[in-house]
């Protein structure tokens, strides 16, 4: 095989795989669905309020423990999903409230948010890996990402950092949304309002942040281009 040959084989293994950002909300599209309608389903059935929660909330953590099983890994977003889950459960039967049991994935978004806001603002680049492989589809690409962000206070690392603090401050809003649709709305209700507002939170974020996301894009193609 050419050396040719070599750079294109290269360039599709680097550029072939998804970004592990559309990765990781997918599995948060089929973390908040699949609970939404079991918990519906199970209403429908004429199960218990508290009892269809759990049950439905303990659908997320089976699709972890399948993924754990076949893949031989997982990923932080589920691994969260299911220790939350775990932990919450148990505390929401002893305390017989169905708010408190939606609640719980407050428990981890809002210190999530804080961090990628602290770091975005102190400069420091957060979620370089979740933004990689979208800015850097292939090997000539990854290797100029990786010649910016090795420059102290470059255009890359400046811009990743406001796009950081873009995710971070919609997760804090979208925490803030959650928890008043959780404990204002009937619980039926806010079952799939609050459950909606982290993947819209999220999609909003994106499109927020994608001016920051374009100019780091440009920077990386500027650069393979030299």
């Amino acid at each position: 095989m050419t050396v040719i040959e070599n750079e294109r084989v290269e360039e599709q293994r680097v550029g072939s795989g998804r970004s592990p950002l559309w990765r990781s909300l997918g599995v948060l599209a089929l973390d908040v669905a699949v609970p939404v309608v079991g918990f519906y389903a199970l209403q429908a059935a004429g199960v218990g309020l508290v009892a269809s929660l759990a049950i439905s909330s303990a659908a997320a953590g089976v699709r972890v423990i399948w993924s754990l099983v076949r893949d031989r890994r997982t990923d932080a977003v589920a691994l969260f999903v299911l220790v939350v889950t775990a932990i919450s459960i148990p505390v929401s039967f002893i305390v017989g409230s169905p708010r408190l049991m939606l609640a719980k994935e407050e428990l981890g978004v809002p210190p999530m948010g804080l961090y990628l806001l602290v770091t975005g603002l102190r400069g420091r680049t957060a979620m370089t890996e979740m933004f990689r492989p979208w800015l850097a589809r292939t090997a000539a690409a990854d290797g100029a990402f990786a010649r910016l962000l090795a420059v102290p206070g470059g255009v890359l690392g400046r811009q990743l950092c406001r796009a950081q603090i873009v995710y971070g401050l919609a997760f804090l809003l979208t925490s803030a949304v959650r928890l008043t649709l959780i404990f204002t709305l009937p619980v039926t209700t806010a079952v799939w309002a609050s459950g909606l507002a982290l993947p819209v939170g999220i999609v909003v974020a994106i499109a927020a942040a994608t001016p920051f996301t374009a100019r780091a894009a440009a920077a990386v193609d500027a650069e393979v281009a030299r």
